[in-house]
């Protein structure tokens, strides 16, 4: 069996990969999990869960934040653009009918209900939907966290 950490990517080098290789005009996307929340802190505190059930070494090695991602986009020569987040579905696990950690039953219909509101958020205003995804971020809420870099001049 291969060694796990032979195919570990550098994050700091992938960045600075990718700075080289982008166009002057192009747009960087980066979409990562956003973990280490306060409200995952919260769940931990208030005992909704009993791990940091985000944490899936060797699957998952470096963890993000807006935070985060920020300093490495801008140690790696990038503008920071502007974040947005997604839906916040760690919220399901404040309820015990929803909190899929304690029980793995509920992932699916948690995940069908997220993408229900999502959908209906769309529906109602594509720009609003952004801005609320944007505040969500501000915020450090939601369960992924997307970035939008440009190349610093």
């Amino acid at each position: 069996m291969d060694n796990v950490l032979e195919h570990v990517i550098d994050p700091y080098q992938l960045m600075t990969d990718l700075h080289k290789i982008l166009d002057k005009n192009g747009v960087l996307v980066v979409e990562v999990p956003n973990d280490f929340l306060i409200v995952q802190q919260h769940l931990l505190d208030k005992n909704y869960i009993d791990s940091e059930f985000w944490v899936c070494a060797p699957d998952h090695i470096s963890y993000f934040s807006k935070d985060g991602l920020t300093n490495l986009a801008q140690s790696s020569g990038w503008h920071v653009n502007n974040f947005l987040s997604d839906y916040p579905i760690d919220w399901d696990l404040f309820n015990h009918k929803t909190n899929y950690i304690k029980d793995s039953s509920l992932g699916k219909n948690s995940h069908l209900r997220r993408v229900q509101i999502e959908n209906l958020v769309h529906s109602i205003s594509p720009e609003k939907a952004n801005v609320l995804y944007e505040a969500l971020s501000d915020l450090g809420l939601g369960r992924n966290i997307t970035g939008f870099f440009t190349k610093k001049i």
